[in-house]
């Protein structure tokens, strides 16, 4: 880019036609007026809302919300913002270049080429004219990191919740006594009466009922009546028959 690299510092600025500054992204559209644009991104990690809490704790703790509030709408980046920033391990401004990783879309072989260069004159113009985008370039603006702030003071001046005053329960105590009706136990119980047999239903014969039958056979058999008789009987009849039937 020779026209670009002819020039000054002035020149590579006046060459950025757009510059975008949201949360971790600034990115520029750069060329002549004779030239296709190109567009160049730089990518700058923003704090976590965690890291952001920590900040917050850290003003909350050392400045009052009135002090910060009239620094934050004179459009400056209060003192005690950066040594937060410092306390709890943290860049507001990134200190190195290679903090900052930068893409263009030019191909060239140099970097950074001219066109990243007239991107970061052009940011620091406009952090020079508005300091307060540094902030939103981190990942909280204005608006939100007062908000963030209100949040945590309201949280250290918050009082404790009380302990409410309760006994706790005697593991070893004796169970507490059961309520029983005793007029319900009481009263007779209810019979309700019996089914009808179903038609054509034989009642199945009970062990006692067998018990008392098979007793009743075998007094008639005793008795010299009809009823059981034993195979050992049965037996010598049969040989009786026999040898009666035999010739002599």
């Amino acid at each position: 880019m020779a026209e670009v690299g002819a020039g000054g510092g002035w020149e590579l600025e006046s060459l950025v036609r757009a510059l975008d500054v949201r949360p971790g992204v600034v990115e520029s559209s750069i060329g002549g007026v004779r030239q296709k644009p190109h567009r160049v991104q730089l990518k700058l990690a923003p704090f976590t809302e965690a890291q952001w809490a920590r900040v917050a704790r850290q003003l909350a703790q050392r400045t009052s919300g009135e002090a910060l509030e009239r620094d934050l709408d004179a459009g400056r980046v209060p003192v005690a913002l950066l040594e937060a920033c410092d306390e709890c391990g943290l860049q507001l401004v990134p200190r190195r270049l290679s903090s900052v990783a930068a893409t263009c879309t030019c191909g060239g072989g140099r970097r950074p080429c001219d066109h990243v260069l007239a991107t970061h004159l052009s940011l620091a113009r406009q952090l020079a004219a508005e300091p307060l985008a540094v902030v939103a370039l981190r990942g909280s603006p204005k608006a939100q990191l007062l908000a963030t702030i209100a949040r945590v003071r309201a949280e250290l001046t918050r009082p404790p919740a009380a302990v409410p005053d309760t006994v706790p329960a005697d593991p070893f105590a004796a169970p507490a006594p059961l309520e029983v009706d005793w007029l319900a136990l009481a009263e007779p119980r209810r019979h309700h009466p019996a089914l009808p047999p179903l038609e054509g239903w034989r009642p199945v014969e009970t062990f006692d009922g067998m018990c008392w039958r098979l007793l009743q056979e075998a007094r008639k058999v005793g008795e010299g009546g009809p009823g059981f008789r034993s195979t050992s009987d049965q037996t010598d009849r049969s040989d009786r028959t026999d040898r009666s039937d035999r010739p002599r």
